[in-house]
């Protein structure tokens, strides 16, 4: 099997398994957000494991992502919607880490996550998704 079949496959279960965090954390925090409630300690802590989780498939999907650029391009500029995609694609992870930095500090803490921090956090996640996406889908789409 070749290293770039391997390498979609780790990318793609990795977009898959990120996605999936990604909606199902962003509706329990949303619901939790807007209800003004803190969640009960084990949703808390359920929340606090899908964010690692979620930051670790971000991880691989840039490992992956990088392995993939430079066996199929040999890390040569593609095209500035790629380019886009790449900083939203960072912004995504940054803004991940700093969640999952604050949700461990809250946790370490013994208090709920901050409200005025996290709806920042996930606002921006969203607006990078759609970046990354809209950058993925005019990149790759000649």
């Amino acid at each position: 099997m070749s290293v770039i079949v391997i390498l979609k496959f780790f990318h793609f279960l990795a977009l898959f398994f990120a996605g999936g965090i990604g909606i199902g954390g962003a509706v329990v925090q949303s619901v939790y957000l807007k209800a003004g409630q803190a969640p009960s300690p084990l949703v808390a802590k359920a929340i606090r494991i899908l964010a690692f989780l979620g930051l670790i498939a971000l991880l691989v999907i840039w490992i992956t992502g990088i392995g993939l650029h430079h066996s199929l391009y040999g890390g040569a500029f593609i095209n500035h919607a790629f380019t886009a995609k790449l900083i939203g694609a960072g912004l995504l992870l940054l803004l991940s880490a700093i969640g999952n930095y604050h949700l461990y500090q809250s946790a370490k803490a013994q208090k709920a996550p901050n409200p005025s921090v996290m709806k920042p956090l996930l606002q921006g996640q969203r607006v990078a998704l759609v970046v990354v996406l809209l950058g993925a889908a005019i990149a790759f789409s000649s």
